[in-house]
């Protein structure tokens, strides 16, 4: 009965760990095109992205959740914070913003 317990715990975890790689995966590539010509808008100034990760939003609902856009946030090796930049579901630019200490010419800082 504990070796049942221990296989279950271990399936359900590789099931749960695989569904989150995926979804981050699919966050990855939805929009990645258009997220990219928005970077590509902002005036950079030499900056060069040290790293950046893409989070899917969800609005949780009575009938369930349901994707309603992706954040990309992207950190650069000349400033420490990150650029923010939010599109909807449709991969349409809502908004972009700076925390932190990285400025950007434009962009809002919070």
């Amino acid at each position: 009965m504990k070796i049942k317990r221990i296989l279950t715990s271990f399936i359900f975890a590789h099931i749960f760990t695989a569904f989150i790689l995926t979804s981050s995966a699919i966050a990855e590539d939805k929009c990645n095109d258009e997220i990219n010509q928005i970077l590509e808008s902002l005036p950079l100034e030499g900056k060069t992205v040290k790293k950046f990760s893409t989070i899917e939003l969800f609005s949780n609902m009575r009938n369930g959740s349901s994707s309603v856009g992706f954040e990309r946030w992207i950190s650069f090796d000349q400033c420490k914070g990150s650029l923010v930049i939010v599109v909807d579901s449709s991969c349409f630019k809502q908004t972009v913003y700076t925390r932190g200490n990285c400025e950007i010419k434009g962009i809002k800082n919070y």
